[in-house]
Order: C-alpha cells, then sequence, then structure tokens
C-alpha cells in the first residue's frame, strides 16, 4: 500500500463518512436516473431496469435512497430498534481509506448475526436464504473517490475489511448485493473470489428473472 494511505475503523455518523456516502449517492444517481420513478408508489416495473451503461464507476452494493425518504445515509443498516446513531453502533462497521488526512474511500460491515464481542447487538433478522449454521456479515457502501480509481485502493480496502470481518468478527461468509449496471463493481468482486448466489433478504425478486438487473454474491471467509 502507498505509504501515505491509511485505512481506519472510523465513526460512520462523522462529517468524513458522511460526505463520502453521499458522494456515492450521487455516482449512483448516474447509474439510476430512474430511481425517483421506481420510488414512486404507484409504480409498476422492474426493479432495476437495464439501461445503457453510466460514466461513472463506483464499486457498491446499495441503490441511492431521496432525500425525502433518507434519515441519515446509514439509516438502511442500523437495527430496527435503535432510534438514532453512535459512533459506535453495535453491528455496523465502517472503514476509511485516508491519503494522508483527505477521505478517498469507504466501505461498510453489517453484521447479520451476532456474536459474542457485541452481546447488546440484536441483527436483523437472518433471512431465511442464508444458511442459519453460518455467521455472515455483509458489505456496503464501497466508494472510492473519483482521484483515487485505478490505484487498487478497493482490492485493498475490501480485503482489509474482509480480514476484520474473518479475525475480529469470527464471520464464516460475506455477503452483498450488487447492480448489474456497475459492471465495474461486479468485475472487482469476481476477481476477488465473489461468487454469485441465490437472492436474499430484502434483495428478493431484484434478479435478472424477476425482470430487475440485480445480483447477490458471497465469499467464504474459511
Amino acid at each position: 500500500m502507498e505509504s501515505s494511505i491509511q485505512i481506519r475503523l472510523h465513526p460512520f455518523n462523522s462529517p468524513e463518512s458522511y460526505k463520502l456516502v453521499k458522494d456515492l449517492e450521487s455516482d449512483l444517481a448516474a447509474f439510476y436516473p430512474d430511481w425517483e420513478q421506481l420510488s414512486q408508489p404507484n409504480y409498476v416495473g422492474n426493479p432495476r431496469p437495464a439501461t445503457p451503461d453510466a460514466s461513472a464507476i463506483s464499486a457498491t452494493s446499495q441503490r441511492p435512497a431521496t432525500e425525502e425518504k433518507e434519515i441519515t445515509p446509514f439509516s438502511d443498516l442500523i437495527p430496527s430498534k435503535t432510534s438514532s446513531t453512535t459512533s459506535d453502533e453495535p453491528g455496523l462497521l465502517f472503514f476509511i481509506t485516508f491519503d494522508n488526512s483527505r477521505p478517498v474511500g469507504c466501505v461498510a460491515l453489517r453484521q447479520l448475526t451476532p456474536h459474542a464481542s457485541q452481546p447488546d447487538y440484536v441483527p436483523h433478522t437472518l433471512p431465511p436464504q442464508l444458511s442459519s449454521d453460518k455467521t455472515y456479515v455483509e458489505v456496503k457502501r464501497m466508494f472510492i473517490a473519483h482521484s483515487h480509481r485505478g490505484r487498487r485502493l478497493s482490492k485493498t480496502l475490501l480485503a482489509h475489511a474482509e480480514k476484520h470481518a474473518r479475525e475480529e468478527l469470527k464471520a464464516d461468509m460475506v455477503v452483498l448485493e450488487v447492480g448489474l449496471r456497475q459492471k465495474a463493481a461486479v468485475a472487482l468482486y469476481r476477481s476477488l473470489g465473489y461468487k454469485e448466489r441465490a437472492m436474499y433478504g430484502e434483495y428478493v425478486g431484484m434478479e435478472v428473472e424477476a425482470g430487475g438487473d440485480s445480483i447477490c454474491m458471497e465469499k467464504s471467509l474459511r
């Protein structure tokens, strides 16, 4: 890793985290210019209908949220019983890549199964499509700033998060969801050993066979 680059576990309610996630959402808007239409309650159609490739490239597993519906950039990651966000929210880890003091990338890990090191954490109900005899983490909010792309930082950042999940959280598997419009992201995950798997949880119904253009992927950490 370049000497000026550091990866740190960082509070997710910080200004640095918020800016990175907002930049990510701006990137996603290029992939999903129809998201406002898709978000309308009376809209009947594909969750992610295919469109020509957008010019922006980001590696992420989360669709953009509208300002009206968004409480925080992390609102979908926090257990439903939690009413506020804290810097040490159980079950949610946020890593930032810094170039000197400048934040240039991020990735979040959401625990889908509990761990003994966090007895107060009540995870989201494990989706029935995931095996109950394994422990899972989910990759979210994977992003590298445009200024730092092409430097393999996404691979370094994701490898760092996987190592933490394996060694500190004792996770067996890492899973994620990604839209097929994001070809660079799909290629990144495949190059790192992620394999396509059946859709799980809130992503069921977004697969190509159901008219969408999303896939779920997984990787064994053992």
